[in-house]
């Protein structure tokens, strides 16, 4: 009985074997976080807080309130305009905004 050797592979280039490599290591994630519906690239839930407005509110004074020391408040006014659908001037007495919690 002739005793058979293991097969020898060679790797002609390496370029594109890296690259065969991201492309299972990527299909294996994408793969993996459709069955426990867990994925990587998923942005976090963000929390909101309801605020109604009283007189002489401005949606600046509610950002400095809720925002966090290191928040751009040009872009948190901004989000929450976004949010709720207006504009920095558009609100009124007895409106109620969701105001994005930072963390």
């Amino acid at each position: 009985m002739k005793k058979q050797k293991g097969k020898k592979y060679r790797i002609s280039s390496r370029k594109r074997f890296v690259c065969f490599v991201l492309i299972c290591a990527a299909l294996l994630l994408g793969s993996s976080s459709m069955v426990f519906g867990f994925s990587p690239f998923a942005k976090a839930e963000t929390s909101y807080a309801t605020v109604e407005i009283v007189a002489g509110d401005t949606i600046w004074n509610i950002a400095r309130i809720y925002a966090d020391d290191h928040t751009d408040m040009n872009r948190f006014v901004d989000r929450i305009c976004r949010i709720n659908q207006i504009t920095a001037g558009q609100i009124y007495p007895g409106q109620i905004l969701l105001i994005p919690l930072e963390g």
